[in-house]
């Protein structure tokens, strides 16, 4: 069935969706239970766990509005765009990997977020974005070769325990975006930095 979709839309999915992805030569195959379907892009007011080997996505990869999600043991690899995209969400990502990313790894607006045991090699812009309120937490994150580790804006609260920034030009940005937020922030216990410019 691959190639029957371009991108996949689920609007207001009522059980939660489990996926099973893989990639192979850039095209992507998505099982859910004994379906399968060809690229998976947008879910909105949905529950979804992931679990999965995800390499060379296009674009933004994964985009969740008002949904609740699970991903765990999941490899984002290559996205020319943003790889994970969370807005008005609620949810986990856990033992993944961001690899080769054009734009943000992670980026959550409005959102609720727990992330433990995340790496992240080469990000073009900012290995993890929280803005419009978000209150993100997490442990043991390594991030290496990006552009901006942390940023906190919009009156969200960023809370993270072990964190290791390497080879990144600016390792954190805390500020106002938009005139009806105030400013974001940043709490960070266990860090360690190496070769950080700002």
């Amino acid at each position: 069935m691959s190639g029957l979709f371009d991108n996949l839309v689920i609007l207001e999915a009522t059980d939660f969706l489990y996926f099973n992805l893989s990639w192979s030569n850039g095209e992507a195959l998505i099982q859910i239970k004994k379906s399968a379907l060809s690229f998976i892009k947008d879910f909105a007011t949905s529950s979804v766990h992931i679990s999965s080997q995800i390499i060379n996505p296009i674009f933004n990869f994964l985009n969740l509005i008002h949904s609740r999600y699970e991903i765990s043991d999941s490899y984002f690899k290559s996205a020319q765009s943003d790889a994970f995209d969370s807005d008005h969400s609620n949810g986990k990502i856990i033992n993944s990997t961001s690899a080769n990313i054009g734009n943000d790894a992670v980026d959550f607006s409005g959102s609720i977020a727990e992330l433990f045991d995340l790496s992240f090699d080469g990000v073009g812009d900012k290995v993890l974005s929280a803005g419009e309120m978000s209150k993100i937490s997490g442990n043991n994150i390594d991030i290496m070769n990006t552009e901006i580790g942390i940023t906190s804006k919009d009156l969200s609260e960023v809370s993270l325990t072990d964190l290791k920034i390497k080879d990144t030009r600016l390792g954190f940005a805390v500020f106002q975006k938009k005139e009806e937020y105030g400013v974001g922030q940043a709490s960070i216990n266990g860090l360690e930095m190496t070769n950080v410019d700002l």
